[in-house]
């Protein structure tokens, strides 16, 4: 039952089981090729397994099959582009292109941490502090909204305060 596999494959994502989740989407993606809620997951595994040419096949799927736009996805596809070959000779294509998809994660949901904390990541230092104070406040919410596909949501927090006291 794909449903089964779906629902599996989240649990071992918040577990991160990435391997185990990887195996329950390519059962279940066979059966329901155009599941976009499956897709979603495999990119984010892929992602999460540093799996960049796979991920590239599911980014597309997403993007050109699904029109997905889904803040999840788009903080999915920011860090793909950070690890893809600069398709110019310009070295900062790739960040350009990040930064033009985290900020629109951030205006799809601007109550996801994620994409404050990988922009603050590309960004100069002033700018990058003001995103990890957002980082930082949407992580202290007592009661965050809930991404299914998103094991590390906050698993940064720690590091940031740190960063961020100095």
């Amino acid at each position: 039952n794909v449903d089964v596999l779906h629902a599996l494959a989240l649990a071992q994502i918040k577990s991160h089981h990435f391997d185990l989740a990887e195996v329950a989407i390519s059962r279940a993606l066979p059966v329901c090729p155009y599941d976009i809620e499956l897709v979603r997951d495999q990119l984010s595994v892929l992602v999460s397994l540093e799996k960049w040419k796979e991920a590239d096949v599911a980014a597309e799927t997403l993007t050109k099959d699904f029109s997905d736009s889904g803040a999840q996805t788009l903080k999915d596809l920011a860090i793909l582009a950070l690890h893809q070959d600069p398709s110019t000779d310009d070295p900062d294509e790739n960040k350009q292109q990040a930064t033009v998809l985290f900020e629109r994660a951030i205006q799809k949901d601007p109550k996801f941490p994620e994409p404050f904390y990988w922009l603050a990541s590309i960004s100069a230092p002033k700018e990058a502090s003001k995103l990890l104070t957002k980082y930082l406040e949407l992580c202290n919410n007592k009661k965050p909204k809930e991404y299914d596909r998103e094991p590390n949501l906050c698993s940064k927090k720690d590091e940031v305060e740190k960063q961020l006291a100095h």
